[in-house]
This record gives structure tokens, sequence and C-alpha cells, in this order.
């Protein structure tokens, strides 16, 4: 059974949860527009720019911008919206409108429509007032407790999204054709949890998710990178947005306070400051894309310099299996429930790491950053040898 079938009906509980608390934040903070929404609409209720806006910094931004794409009934020939630095304004499921004077526009006529991939996902075309102070420098992921001390951490860095999006729109395409095609049940799961894509260039700044934009995926990008570099960031990143969806309510699979809780704590390793919670999701992640990647390498999809790339990412990923939570008293930390997971995980990475033996010693990738680098990839092996 694979990972997608065993978890189908935990992950659709946890959006329900998740959807049942949203309604409740925003029948608190504006009934208004909480009734202007179809109760039994999940989709509304779960717009990432809605768990951005409870997130928010700036507490002016206006929650009828967000929604007012949802309204069952858009009567409104006037709205009040806010703009990014270039005078974009975005109003989720009609468009982008630029705002040449004033901030008051007909909310029905957009200037430029939503860019979306074939699946529905939409590519966000310009930086949002509510996203850009998640761009942080190497920032791996919320979860990694050292990095909240670090003057880094918190330190906003400029992104360029608008022509990276344009470059990069259709080799994110062949990637998502590439996985409905051949992992149909992952491609099913990736769109019950996942809405939104930001595509972006700043090296500085590592692909990452965050709960508190939940259904969105940031994806860092170089002009090198190509659909073998999509289907790995896809798979990963997008995977942590339907962990954090399985997961919601903690107390059905943790015994303890797993986000703020050291993993190194728990197994006397000083300088293992990433929580339990941060490396639970690294395993989750880790065997989604053994699972995915053993189907693709037995298909032999890709040949030639894609092919190249794909086993050198597929033999990059032992180094990230088994990072310390084996060596937990499991049961003291995972419920019944969460001891599941943590063991079919483990059993998927096991059972693939076995049926791949046969790339055992074909690459040196001892030059190998935290995130692969197929340029340091090619230097140690050569496409031609």
């Amino acid at each position: 059974m694979t990972l997608c079938r065993k978890f189908s009906n935990q992950i659709k509980e946890g959006i329900a949860l998740m959807a049942d608390n949203m309604k409740m934040l925003l029948y608190d903070e504006a009934s208004d527009i909480f009734e202007q929404i179809d109760f039994e609409n999940d989709s509304a209720f779960l717009e990432p720019l809605l768990f951005a806006y409870f997130n928010r910094e700036k507490k002016e931004f206006p929650i009828s911008q967000i929604l007012y794409g949802y309204f069952q009934e858009r009567t409104q020939k006037e709205l009040v919206v806010f703009t990014n630095n270039e005078g974009i304004a975005f109003i989720p499921q009609i468009g982008y409108f630029s705002i040449l004077k004033g901030n008051n526009i007909n909310p029905n006529v957009p200037d430029i429509f939503p860019m979306l991939l074939e699946n529905g996902i939409e590519l966000v075309s310009y930086q949002h007032p509510l996203l850009e102070n998640r761009f942080r420098l190497n920032r791996l992921n919320q979860f990694d407790l050292a990095n909240r001390d670090d003057e880094n951490y918190h330190k906003i860095l400029d992104v360029e999204i608008t022509e990276t999006t344009k470059y990069h729109h259709k080799n994110i395409q062949k990637a998502f054709n590439i996985i409905a095609e051949y992992l149909p049940e992952l491609n099913q799961e990736i769109l019950l949890s996942n809405k939104r894509i930001v595509l972006f260039d700043n090296p500085s700044v590592l692909c990452f998710v965050t709960i508190e934009t939940h259904g969105t995926s940031y994806l860092s990008t170089i002009p090198t990178n190509n659909e073998i570099f999509f289907i790995e960031e896809i798979i990963h990143q997008c995977s942590h947005n339907t962990f954090n969806t399985l997961l919601f309510n903690k107390e059905l699979y943790f015994k303890i306070d797993v986000e703020n809780i050291t993993l190194g704590s728990l197994i006397g390793r000083e300088n293992e400051d990433r929580s339990v919670f941060s490396v639970f999701h690294g395993l989750y992640t880790v065997a989604k894309r053994f699972e995915a990647f053993y189907v693709l390498y037995q298909r032999n999809v890709f040949q030639g310099k894609l092919k190249h790339e794909f086993l050198g990412r597929f033999s990059d990923l032992k180094k990230r299996f088994r990072l310390g939570l084996e060596l937990l008293d499991l049961p003291s930390v995972f419920t019944e429930k969460g001891l599941d997971i943590y063991y079919s995980l483990e059993q998927v990475c096991v059972e693939t790491i076995n049926k791949m033996v046969e790339l055992d010693g074909i690459f040196d990738l001892s030059n190998q950053p935290s995130e692969f680098s197929y340029e340091r990839f090619c230097e140690l092996n050569p496409l031609d040898e």
C-alpha cells in the first residue's frame, strides 16, 4: 500500500478540521464577511492568504480583499484594496489589479488573470504584502528552533517573482505532467493541500513552506533548473503542506510538545537544535520522495542529462534518512497513531534503499551542500563518464 493510500483518510480529516478552525477564526474576526461565504465551501476557508492574514504583522490589511472572490454574490462595484510596492493588488479567485491612483477598484474587472497550471494550482505572479516577510536568509523551515535566535532569521530579503515565474512556467508544468502521468495518487494528494506556488529568484533563500501561509509552497530557483528539480521540490515542499494537514490535531499523534522540544535535548546531542516536529517532517518528505522516485526509476522515465540529474538526486536522498529520530524512546514521544506513521515512513525508506543497491558507489556525492546541486554533482560526476 502506498503512503498516499494509507494516510488518505487522515489527510482528509485534517483538512476538515483545519477548515473548521478557520471558520471559527473568521467568524470571530469578521462575521459580516463570514456570512457572505458558502459555509460548505471549505476551499474558501483554506485560502492561503487567509492563513497569512491571521499571522500578519501589519494589522490594517483588509480581509475583504482576500475573500471577495469567494463571496456567493459579488455585487460590490467598489472595493478598498492594498497593493504591493509595484502598485499591484491581488484578489484571490479573480486576479491582479494595477492601481495607478487611489486604492478603490472595481473588484470584478481584473487587469491580469491568475496564472494557473493545468491541474488548477496557481503560480503567484507578483509579490504580495502578506508574503514578503516570509523570505529569510537560508530559511530551512519554521520549525528550526536554532534559527529563531539568529538575527539573520529575522532579516527579510528581496526576491524576484514575476520574471522568474514566466521563465519557469513551462518547466514546472512539465514536472506536474510527469507526476500526473506516473504518480497519479500523489498528484491527487498534492492537490488536496496545495493551492498556490511561489517561484522566486534569490539563492540566499532556500525552498520552504510555512503553516502561516498554509497551502502555499515557495520554490527558490535558478535559470538552469529543469523539470527534474521541480519534480523533487514539488514533492518535497508540497508534502510539507500535506503533513501539516495530516498532523493538524497534534494530540492524536504526539505525547510531548514536539514543536518546542529539540531532538538534541532528547538524544543527548548538544548541536542538534532542530525541533522533533521538524525532523519528523523531514522523514515524511524523504519517504515521499523515495517512494515516488523509485516508481520513476523503475519506469525509466528520463534519458540523457535528465536521467543523470535524476539518478544523482535519487542517490543523494540516502544521506537524509535516519538523522536522529531512530534514537528516541519512541513510545514516550508518539501515540499509537504517531508510531504507525513513523514506522510506515521508516519502512518505505528502508525498502527503497535496499532496492536501489545497484546505485551504491556509482556517484561521488562528497561535495554536495545541504540542498542538492546539479552543478556541483557534475564536477565530480561528469555526464560523459
